[in-house]
């Protein structure tokens, strides 16, 4: 089980050469920090989950233990992620192995993997972070910027999805497992694999995702069509044209994305599982 925790982070890892936190935010979502929009469906609905888990699976306890009370006060800061402690921690672990100085092959740092481009989304709606976010390597920074990202990440699919679909999914687990797969494969991709599932939003399965729509082929999954038509993003292209051997890659990266996350959350210990 540690080779293969070990494994699937190192696999992350390397994605994070295509992949930033948060693609560029569409055009015509700019939000107000507190406005989420909620229906009344998600004013219902607990979407954080009891752990009584505090270290995830396959890491020296020293090294992961380190950064608690910095993910403890950044969850209390930003309260609108949706992400309980070991979820976030468990994420850390995937992005990064705990490791503050972790820099991919295109410039994606520290324990969150951020770009450029989403060191620049979150400066630009900062919300309640309290300082201009600069430096990836910092543990503080990065981490409160991490929560931040989330809370972003949940206000746009309200904005550019949920809302206008119906609602977030009554089962929370679902929703949990979509709003991680969203930290990965950015919002852009995201909202347009979702559009493809015809039905309310409020029953939406996670696996409707990464199942073919038609026939039995990946390249008819709403997640593989979505990620050819936002290539560029999903760093797909080479030498101006779409490699499909870098699609297919991102369609198994996307794909197990959020299940990677919460495996490595000790299942026995939790209160409510997902």
């Amino acid at each position: 089980m540690f080779k293969h925790c070990l494994y699937l982070v190192s696999l992350f890892i390397l994605a994070s050469c295509f992949v930033g936190p948060l693609n560029d935010p569409p055009s015509g979502t700019e939000e107000n920090s507190q406005n989420t929009s909620p229906n009344a469906t998600d004013q219902n609905t607990d979407y954080t989950t009891d752990y009584s888990a505090t270290e995830v699976i396959g890491f020296d306890k020293a090294i992961q233990n380190r950064f608690d009370p910095t993910i403890t006060a950044a969850l209390e800061k930003l309260t609108a992620s949706n992400l309980v402690f070991i979820e976030y921690k468990a994420l850390i672990a995937v992005e990064s192995s705990f490791n503050q100085y972790a820099e991919s092959d295109t410039g994606a740092k520290g324990l969150l993997q951020f770009t450029s481009i989403g060191i620049e989304d979150i400066n630009l709606y900062p919300g309640k972070l309290g300082f201009y976010f600069d430096n990836p390597f910092d543990p503080e920074q990065s981490i409160f910027a991490g929560v931040r990202a989330f809370e972003l990440l949940v206000q746009r699919l309200d904005n550019l999805y949920y809302n206008k679909k119906g609602g977030r999914p009554t089962d929370p687990k679902e929703y949990k497992k979509i709003l991680l797969t969203g930290y990965n494969a950015g919002i852009g991709t995201l909202v347009d694999a979702l559009f493809l599932i015809d039905h309310p939003s409020t029953t939406f399965m996670f696996d409707e995702l990464i199942l073919p729509l038609f026939g039995k082929s990946i390249e008819n999954t709403p997640i593989y069509m979505a990620i050819i038509d936002n290539a560029s993003g999903n760093g797909v292209i080479v030498n101006g044209e779409i490699d499909y051997d870098l699609v297919e890659f991102r369609y198994d990266e996307i794909s197990a994305y959020a299940s990677t996350i919460l495996d490595l959350i000790p299942k026995e210990e939790t209160t409510n599982q997902l």
